[in-house]
């Protein structure tokens, strides 16, 4: 029995549907999975997905332009209406599983990453700069995980409805997946600074260890006021979190990042000033040593003369 108009029309319907669904979602997610993981680990099953959808809606094609004759199609004992939506809602399908398997490249790859940012920050600036270390993002990236895990187990339901469901589950994790790398990126940054002070204050206080104190006190008068408060400012600052929020992920990253920004400008600062000291201690202490060698000597001449004047002396006694 041909299709009627009705039937045509609700047909073309499902398949904007699925043209939409390819060029919206599929298309693009296979693209940027292929883009996301450099070593291309983007499955064959995909691709069969792919070959499996334009098969169906070829065949599809075959009864709406009168291609295939309706005989083959009632040997089914399906109707044309029936076996038409039924291999369209099976193309439908098959590009949610293409879909699927995309997003699990991009999920490990993005993953990966998370991963690697986490094992790049070193211990004491996690735990100087966040109290509670990774343990809040941990808490999300779980989640996230579990509901591509989820997916993957439930993915092999059999309507376009139920479908698209779990194609909405993978994509609300992988937006979760790529938020949190987002917020690691920032607060990579932030960490980077805060190692960044750190590593000056060592170099302040291991220069000052080189040089004479009393000579720094003596050309530097305001050494205490400039250099030696102002660092021990700045070490209470890197020891104690600057915001009371907990919460990493929603915690105000630019406040953060002004914060130890500040810091790290202002041991800049320090480091400046204790240079110039520095150069005026080496310049002290030249001077100081030119001194006392001029000391020594002129010390050792009138030694000298007066043992001169001794021997001398003697020698006039004993004629």
């Amino acid at each position: 029995m041909p299709l009627n108009d009705p039937q045509k029309t609700d047909l073309q319907d499902f398949y904007k549907k699925i043209l939409r669904l390819y060029h919206d979602d599929v298309r693009q997610l296979v693209i940027a999975a292929e883009r996301t993981d450099p070593e291309q680990r983007l499955s064959i099953v995909s691709v069969i997905e792919l070959r499996s959808a334009f098969e169906h809606i070829m065949r599809v094609h075959g009864i709406m332009e009168g291609v295939v004759p309706e005989e083959t199609i009632e040997k089914t004992s399906l109707s044309l209406y029936d076996y038409c939506h039924k291999n369209l809602d099976k193309a439908f399908a098959h590009l949610c599983r293409a879909a699927y398997d995309a997003y699990d490249v991009i999920g490990i790859a993005v993953a990966e990453r998370i991963h690697e940012l986490m094992r790049s920050v070193d211990r004491n600036a996690l735990y100087a700069v966040e109290p509670l270390g990774f343990a809040p993002i941990r808490k999300k990236f779980n989640a996230a995980l579990d509901r591509i895990t989820e997916a993957k187990t439930r993915k092999d339901v059999g309507s376009s409805d139920l479908e698209k469901e779990q194609f909405s589950l993978y994509e609300e994790a992988i937006v979760d997946l790529l938020s949190i790398e987002s917020v690691l990126e920032e607060k990579r940054g932030i960490f980077e600074l805060y190692e960044k002070a750190g590593r000056l204050v060592g170099k302040i206080e291991g220069e000052i260890q080189e040089i004479s104190q009393r000579a720094l006190h003596e050309t530097c008068k305001d050494a205490t006021k400039e250099i030696f408060r102002p660092l021990e400012r700045c070490k209470g600052k890197l020891r104690a979190p600057p915001i009371g929020k907990e919460d990493m992920v929603t915690m105000d990253t630019k406040q953060q990042r002004s914060f130890y920004g500040e810091i790290l400008d202002e041991l800049s600062r320090i480091y400046e000033q204790f240079r110039e000291s520095k150069n005026a201690v080496l310049r002290y202490e030249a001077e100081e040593k030119r001194r006392s060698k001029l000391n020594f000597a002129a010390w050792a001449f009138t030694t000298f003369l007066a043992l001169l004047a001794v021997i001398l002396k003697i020698l006039s006694l004993t004629k």
